[in-house]
């Protein structure tokens, strides 16, 4: 059982939330998804994460909590458009970055109404100790996903879950 970390916007919580467990399940990943808020913050510092999503930003006191949080963290998958990348740097962890920014990890080279494509512009390695080497997806676009960064970070765990 593993355990994967989710910080994002109140309003988005309980979609992605719904749809990431969906996601692993359909990997066969047995995980828990821990939403990581001003609330729980204190409470998590004992969980070891294997994964955490972020996609918003926290205020100076959450960063320091999470910067103990991801000591014990394998992957780090965040949103570079809108985190500064500053506070992880010097950590022993995977950080795959997701955005349209041209240094991103995992950008978006084309977007249409019913798809994107995803654009994996290093190679990765997933919990299964593979390599994926850089790529184009092509992404179904998921119903109730808010917007396309959400979309991005899904199929980023698609990607570090799958067996193949």
């Amino acid at each position: 059982m593993v355990f994967i970390g989710s910080i994002v916007e109140k309003k988005d919580e309980n979609d992605f939330d719904r749809i990431l467990r969906h996601e692993l399940e359909t990997t066969g990943t047995k995980a828990t998804v821990v939403r990581i808020n001003e609330k729980s913050m204190n409470n998590i510092k004992n969980i070891h994460f294997e994964t955490i999503i972020m996609n918003r930003n926290l205020n100076e006191e959450q960063k320091k909590d999470l910067k103990e949080i991801l000591k014990n963290t394998k992957y780090f998958i965040v949103n570079s458009d809108i985190i500064n990348m500053e506070q992880i740097q010097n950590m022993n962890l995977t950080v795959i970055t997701y955005g349209f920014g041209s240094k991103c990890t995992v950008t978006a080279s084309s977007m249409q109404e019913d798809n994107i494509i995803f654009c994996l512009q290093r190679g990765i390695e997933n919990t299964n100790n593979t390599k994926i080497e850089p790529q184009e997806l092509k992404i179904k676009i998921m119903p109730k996903v808010r917007h396309h960064y959400l979309q991005m970070a899904i199929s980023i765990v698609n990607l570090l879950y799958s067996k193949s």
